[in-house]
């Protein structure tokens, strides 16, 4: 699909999140991590978790049967 302009910035955002997304569920972040990123220590335990979550990406032009593997 073609965006307009003024969309596209959102879009890229969108996906910035979609792929940080699937990095967090994979690899996760350590307390260490979380504090070199500035967070208050009273936080730390809040922003912080494990990775090694099975997840699933897909990335296509379009959503069809076909994409999905029908």
């Amino acid at each position: 699909a073609e965006l307009s302009d003024e969309l596209k910035a959102q879009h890229d955002l969108l996906m910035a999140n979609f792929f940080a997304q699937t990095q967090a569920l994979a690899f996760g972040k350590t307390p260490d991590e979380v504090r070199g990123e500035g967070v208050p220590e009273e936080l730390v335990p809040h922003k912080t978790f494990r990775g090694d979550h099975p997840t699933t990406t897909i990335l296509a032009g379009e959503l069809t049967p076909s994409v999905l593997g029908q």
